[in-house]
């Protein structure tokens, strides 16, 4: 055997250096690629929030208002880093309460809390909401919430639940004697239209901020307004309510149908689970929110004017087929199956 030269020695050397070098290399770039894939993961978490535009048809902080801005306090903070709402305000500031609805099917908000007749214009079979007679935990069970959203989801729209829901009154100047009220001019809202006049009443349109007006200088005799909600001027000029209510007006809360399905199932989760949360919490509510309105009203001098027997009846009874009959009238497909689902 040939004796080893410097040359060799060295050559070999210099491969042993490489390998090390090489080594070296690769757990360095192992180590990079994990930092950033830590960095990138980390990046992706960040970008997974999403933020979804909301608003109402009521005013910021009107009782109205306020159950879904607490929907969206709890959201934000439960879904941090997942889902977020980004509350632009309520009506008028936003525009018209009675364009939210088209506001929310074109996108031009992603999420609203609006109630029933505001958008009937989008979703005529809203009005039907109103006359739901079971709670809404039942119709998630009975098949009537489904087919509520099959129809808004035709009109490109979620219809996600609700937050919140009063009963109606008529409100009085004068006392009446029976529910004839013939001569009677009533500022009312178009889905109490067909109600009020089969009872004999001149109905009459107008903003809120003209009912005290209307009432001081006897343009109207009364109007329809929930329980809840009532106006401080409006005790000065109001003098009875009468009973028994009728409907239930709630403030439902609508998703672009779009937006909807553009989110991952985590974050159609956060919003399906906190709404259930609310509306179980929200039957106590209404029954407390209520009682403290009716004794406020109390409180202020406004007295009670009770229809029993045969004229309870009659007042009830015209209340429920009247707006049933608009409402198939309105949507002969869907309306007869909603009071099915609906109704008692």
């Amino acid at each position: 055997m040939p004796p080893i030269g410097t040359s060799t020695i060295s050559a070999r050397a210099n491969r042993e250096e490489m390998m090390k070098f090489t080594k070296l290399t690769c757990v360095a770039l192992t180590a990079i690629g994990a930092a950033i894939g830590s960095l990138a993961a980390a990046s992706g978490s960040m970008a997974a929030e999403r933020v979804l535009s909301g608003a109402s048809s009521f005013p910021t902080g009107h009782i109205f208002s306020v159950k879904f801005e607490r929907f969206v306090k709890a959201l934000n903070e439960k879904g941090k880093g997942v889902l977020k709402i980004d509350y632009k305000g309520g009506a008028p500031a936003i525009g018209s309460p009675f364009t939210l609805g088209a506001k929310v099917q074109q996108g031009a908000f992603d999420i609203i809390t609006i109630t029933g007749p505001y958008y009937a214009s989008v979703v005529p079979e809203a009005q039907a909401l109103q006359l739901a007679e079971i709670p809404i935990q039942e119709q998630r069970k009975n098949g009537a919430f489904d087919y509520v959203n099959k129809v808004h989801m035709a009109k490109g729209i979620y219809y996600l639940g609700r937050t919140f829901n009063t009963v109606f009154h008529v409100y009085l100047k004068n006392p009446i004697k029976s529910p004839q009220l013939k001569g009677l001019h009533l500022r009312i809202a178009p889905h109490h239209r067909d109600f009020i006049t089969a009872l004999g009443a001149t109905a009459q349109r107008s903003n809120l901020a003209e009912i005290y007006t209307y009432m001081e200088n006897g343009t109207i005799d009364g109007f329809a307004w929930p329980a809840q909600g009532f106006l401080p001027d409006w005790y000065k000029v109001t003098k009875y309510r009468v009973d028994p209510s009728f409907y239930t007006p709630a403030m439902h809360v609508l998703v672009n149908l779009k937006t909807w399905k553009s989110l991952s199932g985590k974050q159609q989760k956060l919003l399906n689970d906190l709404i259930v949360e609310f509306e179980t919490t929200n039957a106590q509510e209404q029954r407390a929110g209520d009682a403290a309105a009716w004794k406020k009203m109390a409180d202020k001098g406004v007295k009670v004017i009770e229809f029993k027997g045969a004229d309870r009846e009659k007042w009830l009874t015209t209340a429920k087929q009247t707006a049933w009959a608009g409402i198939a009238k309105r949507s002969p497909e869907h309306g007869p199956a909603l009071r099915k689902l609906l109704a008692k």
